[in-house]
């Protein structure tokens, strides 16, 4: 049988178009962008997700017979100082209370603060909150030699140079991450002797300041390591 020229001519044709077809590349595919989730306060971005670190603090069954709560408070940003937003604060937490001292005479007073820091921030805030806490030129500062909880554990104490009346909340550095982290609503009281740890795990940065006549080293470390201990 014979096959007509043009009819062959047409059968070329169509298998050139099939395979035309064949190699042709696919459209592509359009990617689905990543959705952005803001999780933390930051200054002038309108974020107001904050930790609550709360549940972390101090509380009177932590502490000896007949210590009683003055104030316990979370910390708002519009409250903190900038240096602390832009070291990356997410959230904070103080509460003081007042008592005898275990040993010895007179009343202690005990603050426990706490803020929340992205991890790699924790050296800066933990330096600069040294620094500031040995600023007011009124104590004359001596480290104290022990070894506290976590590996970043710094201490130190204040001796007054004289006592002066003054409003403990407003005096001095109020701008500083100490201060902002410490000022119990401007409650004036006289300047005392005390004794400060500062230490950290994580995100979370503590500081517990003991105020007294003769502020109990041992007692200030046995502190710090039950707040330590709440720090998951």
């Amino acid at each position: 049988m014979q096959i007509s020229g043009n009819l062959i001519i047409f059968l070329l044709v169509c298998a050139a178009l099939v395979c035309a077809g064949c190699t042709q590349p696919a459209s592509p595919v359009t990617p689905v962008p990543a959705t952005i989730v803001p999780v933390m306060a930051t200054p002038g971005n309108g974020t107001t997700s904050v930790i609550n670190p709360a549940p972390l603090g101090l509380t009177q069954s932590d502490l000896p017979q007949g210590f009683s709560l003055v104030e316990s408070r979370t910390k708002n940003p519009s409250e903190m100082p900038s240096l602390a937003l832009d070291l990356g604060w997410q959230g904070g937490y103080m509460a003081q209370y007042t008592g005898p001292a275990p040993e010895g005479t007179g009343t202690y007073d005990i603050v426990h603060s706490i803020a929340i820091y992205p991890p790699g921030k924790i050296p800066d805030v933990i330096d600069y909150s040294v620094q500031q806490g040995q600023s007011d030129s009124d104590f004359a500062y001596s480290v104290i030699p022990v070894q506290g909880p976590g590996v970043q554990s710094r201490a130190f104490s204040g001796r007054t140079r004289e006592q002066i009346a003054g409003n403990a909340g407003m005096a001095g550095n109020t701008g500083s991450l100490v201060a902002s982290m410490e000022n119990s609503g401007g409650r004036t009281s006289l300047k005392t002797n005390f004794s400060m740890i500062i230490f950290s795990k994580g995100n979370t940065f503590e500081v517990i300041k003991l105020s007294g006549t003769e502020p109990d080293t041992a007692f200030l470390v046995n502190l710090s390591q039950k707040a330590y201990a709440k720090i998951p």
